[in-house]
């Protein structure tokens, strides 16, 4: 699945990227041209399981994207896990995708998978976004609250600090291995067995996070 997920990933960027070097826009993309992008991705792992002679299953993985612009957003996913983001001050986290269970909670759907891309998640928001958080299924019970099918804010009101502190825009070597480092502690370990992966993009610094309101979580 590691080397599905990088595939499906990699295709999926190459698509966007053509997209837009060809004039294309974020308001421009329908729920078909996204569906067109992930068939895509879904025969790249196939060509894969084919060069290496293995069942497909074999490189079944999910997909969640984030596509942001200056003027607005894009969230595409196949499977569990999320995508959360902050719209600007004065707004709370807002759920852009809730996880795609199967019929039980540990169970998922999977890109090679036709019926799951034909139910994929896509959100177009004609806003900009400030900040957004992509996660897989290990850290779901941490970050949503699934009775009320909302964000649990002050996890990430908590972890955004660091991002937004950084001195040089594009990916943080440092700032990742303290990601690292914390997402495989016994914090996080103790509540989960499943992957936990998490990316976390932001535009802006944002102003300090308010302290918690006494009784809340």
């Amino acid at each position: 699945s590691e080397h599905g997920s990088r595939r499906a990933c990699q295709d999926l960027l190459g698509n966007v990227q053509l997209f837009l070097e060809e004039g294309g826009t974020l308001q421009d993309v329908t729920r078909e041209k996204a569906l067109d992008w992930l068939e895509n991705a879904a025969k790249a792992v196939q060509r894969i399981a084919d060069d290496e002679g293995l069942p497909v299953r074999e490189f079944a993985c999910t997909l969640l994207a984030a596509i942001v612009s200056s003027t607005q957003a894009l969230f595409l996913q196949v499977g569990d896990g999320g995508i959360v983001f902050w719209p600007g001050p004065e707004d709370d986290w807002c759920l852009a995708t809730w996880p795609q269970h199967g019929e039980y909670i540990n169970t998922t759907c999977f890109l090679t998978d036709p019926q799951a891309r034909a139910a994929f998640e896509f959100v177009s928001i004609p806003f900009p976004v400030v900040e957004v958080a992509v996660f897989t299924d290990g850290i779901e019970s941490l970050v949503l609250h699934y009775a009320l099918k909302s964000v649990h804010s002050p996890f990430f009101d908590a972890i955004f600090p660091p991002v937004r502190s950084a001195q040089a825009s594009g990916i943080n070597a440092d700032i990742s291995k303290q990601l690292e480092a914390y997402l495989a502690s016994s914090v996080i370990s103790e509540r989960t067995d499943d992957d936990v992966t998490l990316l976390l993009a932001s535009r802006v610094k944002r102003r300090a996070a308010k302290a918690p309101v006494s009784g809340e979580p």
